[in-house]
């Protein structure tokens, strides 16, 4: 009988099984800073560098490090190198105008762009931007069978779109040829896949590479104003235990 019980005993007393539920708050939004880089490319290790000196030190900032492929023709093909990565920083020359596009080059919350290893610009340009429009509501990252789920609820204007990506949180290679030729680079927040046009509510699948365990991984969330190109607000999400 358990009427006339404390309430701490009843407490107790929840059956075995009974799952339970923690509630985690979402993560604040930060800027997003995007790094185009390649191994193949010997002007981008500072670049590097100060994108993983940016991704310590700023906790206003989610600073991904995007490699690109064009640079494999000169004889070491960059492990990271992705064609998505090279058409992502191909968009952006359009529409910031430029002749060509070139490594190393950091884009600031889709807003501005510059050479990645001048981190006294790059602060002073993430020090300038307006505070993120958009908040996380619920967000949440499994781990199955060598795929993530993602699934998150976003507030935010309409029109935005959401992209997903899977982040490799460290890595260092041997570089054997090519103009990095016996040098080991390190690198910080590498992506490795993403899918965008994503709705702000939903959930989307991404697969860890092989040899990659989930341990060594995050999830960015970030989202885009279609018609500007700019990137209104960027989560760090990790995976759940």
């Amino acid at each position: 009988m358990l009427l006339g019980l404390p309430f701490w005993i009843l407490g107790w007393l929840t059956p075995v099984g009974t799952p339970t539920t923690t509630a985690l708050t979402p993560p604040p939004p930060r800027h997003l800073v995007e790094l185009f880089t390649s191994q193949g490319c010997s002007s981008c290790p500072p670049a590097d560098a100060v994108l993983g000196q940016l991704a310590q030190t700023d906790p206003s900032v989610l600073a991904l490090s995007f490699h690109v492929d064009y640079w494999d023709y000169i004889g070491w093909r960059d492990p990271f190198g992705l064609p998505q990565a090279t058409a992502r920083q191909q968009a952006y020359g359009r529409r910031f105008g430029l002749t060509s596009i070139y490594t190393p080059q950091a884009v600031v919350a889709g807003r501005q762009e510059l050479v990645g290893s001048n981190g006294a610009r790059l602060a002073q340009l993430v020090r300038s931007l307006p505070a993120p429009t958009a908040s996380l509501r619920t967000a949440q990252v499994t781990a199955a069978g060598g795929t993530l789920t993602v699934a998150y609820t976003l507030a935010a204007e309409a029109r935005y779109q959401a992209s997903v990506a899977l982040v490799q949180r460290s890595a260092s290679v041997a570089v054997k040829r090519g103009e990095n030729t016996g040098r080991t680079l390190s690198h910080r927040n590498v992506v490795r896949s993403w899918v965008e046009g994503q709705p702000l509510s939903g959930s989307a699948g991404l697969v860890l590479p092989t040899g990659l365990p989930a341990s060594e991984v995050f999830v960015a969330l970030w989202l885009t104003d279609p018609a500007t190109g700019q990137v209104v607000a960027a989560w760090p999400l990790e995976v759940t235990p």
